[in-house]
């Protein structure tokens, strides 16, 4: 048998160009900031173009003031993803950054269960799977449904995180009991959650810092703007990953500049006892 040319190519992790982008997603309360958050991309240095991949129902607002740095596709079915990656990955991409606001699980579970659903339906449907089974497809299980549905997601999301430019992901936060014990995350189903959550080189929890001075509403100032944080390190409570040896349990008013700081920082180094 002739020899065969080399198919792999052994490097250093830092040769690997995707490496050196943002894998990012963030997760809180609705109005708390997160779309804001994103929109701060308009002000990162290195970053001329960034695509807010929207989907339908989901506000603008926030990048309406960076019109001339941000542009935005609305999605209303799943298979337009491909139409989008047909784009980013030709020589005309002007993108540097890809944004998901927010992550369409909504849209996974539509093309694999064959139904149409509101916002306010996936929700209650990821919180409560069981309830899928009755528009299962014939011949397929519940299980097996929401495993299609996590590989959906999963094969996409690896298919933009090949992609030479930075990705985040928006999501939805869901408290999920297991265990006897109540934790809040991204609003994920538990099969994608496996697979996507690892894929992430940070996923936070947004929130706003309450003001424990003050005790009623009326003495709120309307002027008042509470700080927002990013929770990055590990919690007993709420999911969240990411270098936090570099930017700290929590990120004080986070922009995308901000989290810049721990791409390509080395990882945190663990002691050895003597």
């Amino acid at each position: 048998m002739p020899p065969t040319s080399p198919t792999i190519k052994i490097v250093s992790p830092s040769d690997l160009v995707v490496e050196q982008y943002a894998r990012w997603g963030w997760y809180g309360e609705q109005g708390v900031g997160k779309s804001t958050l994103a929109a701060t991309v308009a002000n990162a240095p290195g970053i001329d173009r960034a695509l807010i991949i929207n989907i339908e129902g989901e506000s603008l607002d926030a990048y309406k003031p960076h019109a001339d740095k941000i542009k935005v596709v609305r999605i209303y079915r799943w298979d337009q993803l491909a139409e989008v990656l047909i784009l980013l990955r030709s020589k005309a991409n002007p993108f540097q950054a890809v944004i998901f606001d927010s992550w369409p699980s909504r849209l996974a579970i539509m093309k694999i269960a064959g139904i149409d659903l509101s916002s306010e339906e996936a929700a209650d449907l990821i919180r409560n799977p069981h309830k899928l089974s009755i528009s299962a497809k014939k011949g397929q299980d519940n299980y097996q449904l929401w495993q299609d549905v996590a590989s959906l997601q999963y094969t996409t999301y690896v298919s933009f995180a090949d992609l030479p430019a930075h990705l985040a992901l928006i999501f939805q936060p869901e408290e999920r009991e297991k265990n006897g014990e109540v934790h809040c995350g991204p609003a994920l189903s538990p099969q994608t959650a496996q697979l996507i959550r690892p894929q992430l080189k940070l996923c936070g929890y947004l929130y706003a810092e309450p003001d424990e001075l003050v005790t009623d509403i009326k003495e709120v100032s309307p002027d008042t703007i509470r700080p927002r944080r990013l929770l990055v390190d590990k919690h007993p409570y709420f999911f969240a990953k990411g270098p936090s040896h570099v930017l700290g349990a929590t990120v004080l008013n986070p922009t995308w500049s901000k989290l810049s700081k721990s791409l390509g920082a080395a990882p945190m180094e663990i002691e050895e006892e003597e």
